[in-house]
């Protein structure tokens, strides 16, 4: 699971800083934010157990902080409410504008096959008459948040660097609000496309795959029209 992919560096690195100095000490309670992708209980589910390793580990309990937006993480660990943020590249990015260079990358998510990141796919249903991005001129698009490096900004400079402003080239754009808001609002017939995140294979890890094993979707009524650049 992508959780223990950062969950295993991320505490050597914290066991590696606490020989140096006891931090648990001034910290004895840790808060982590995490921009939820799925819905609020699935992503605090899957966040259960590595609360549960790292009081093991360190005898110091953390604490889960589910957000709805980038917004509200970046605006938390910037101004110290919390101590460390699962960050996409463009949240990173704006938090290190934001604090002046205060916050400091510890670990990423690697994929089976060794990939680090994830990549950017513009999706519409299985059954659509879309096959291609030129077959979408007209008609809807949902981008995930403002701040979302795979649900927005990667996708929308890509878009650019092929001659396609998004504002132009769709009739409607919107942010649904997150990844699976998104898929959501595209299954349903809500949007005709959106942006989500993936592995290489959308199917493999991302927001299709987690909707598919939390039985969300029996089958997975969305394809791939065409990917965008990995973040």
């Amino acid at each position: 699971m992508r959780l223990a992919w950062i969950a295993a560096p991320l505490l050597a690195l914290l066991a590696a800083s606490a020989s140096a100095q006891d931090w648990r000490v001034k910290y004895p309670v840790v808060s982590m934010s995490a921009v939820s992708s799925e819905s609020q209980g699935a992503t605090e589910a899957r966040f259960k157990d590595f609360a549960k390793v790292f009081k093991d580990r360190f005898g110091v309990e953390l604490r889960i902080h589910i957000a709805s937006s980038y917004s509200g993480t970046i605006q938390a660990l910037t101004s110290g409410q919390i101590q460390f943020a699962n960050l996409g590249p463009a949240a990173y990015a704006a938090a290190w504008i934001d604090s002046d260079g205060g916050v400091e990358p510890l670990a990423a998510a690697k994929e089976v096959d060794g990939d680090v990141g994830y990549h950017s796919h513009l999706i519409v249903r299985s059954d659509s008459p879309f096959q291609k991005l030129e077959d979408l001129k007209g008609r809807s698009l949902a981008w995930a948040d403002p701040n979302s490096a795979s649900g927005y900004l990667i996708p929308l400079v890509a878009l650019r660097a092929t001659g396609i402003e998004a504002t132009k080239h769709f009739g409607r754009t919107v942010f649904s609000g997150g990844h699976e808001q998104s898929a959501l609002g595209v299954v349903n017939g809500q949007f005709d496309s959106a942006f989500v995140f993936g592995a290489r294979d959308p199917l493999a890890r991302g927001v299709l795959h987690m909707m598919a094993q939390r039985g969300v979707l029996d089958t997975i009524p969305a394809g791939c029209a065409s990917s965008g650049a990995r973040p």
